[in-house]
């Protein structure tokens, strides 16, 4: 992705996860990384947060209190201007993937994540343009 003079764009990430310490984790490996990073502990939160800061992917737990991931998930594909890459994060069984896809998911990481999946999804960036963390 580029801006109209041709400069890298950092990719936006939503991490949404209702476990603090796990949110918190994945947000730091990601910047690490180089992308801006933005965490929502809640479906409803994540909403918000999609509409303001416009991600390019979102990694989404499904076990959110409230609202689940599906809802979720759902809600996102419809209030989005563009359809970011919604990347579901489940400790379900593989059984499930059609349900996930069924909802509107593009990817299904397992709990525990493995980070080698990860960069498959987002690979490591390396420009200078994404290297400096947004406020």
């Amino acid at each position: 992705m580029a801006q109209a003079d041709g400069a890298p764009v950092c990719q936006r990430i939503l991490v949404v996860e209702d476990d603090v310490d796990s949110a918190e984790m994945f947000q730091e490996l990601l910047e690490e990384l180089g992308y801006e990073v933005r965490v929502a502990l809640d479906g409803a939160s994540a909403l918000l947060q999609a509409q303001a800061f416009h991600p390019d992917v979102v990694f989404l737990d499904i076990g959110l209190p409230v609202m689940n991931g599906y809802e979720t998930c759902k809600k996102l594909l419809s209030i989005q201007p563009r359809v970011p890459r919604i990347v579901a994060v489940s400790g379900r069984p593989p059984s499930e993937e059609p349900r996930f896809r069924q909802a509107g998911f593009d990817a299904v990481l397992a709990k525990p994540v493995a980070w080698e999946r990860v960069l498959e999804i987002v690979p490591r960036r390396s420009t200078p343009a994404c290297s400096a963390k947004a406020s």
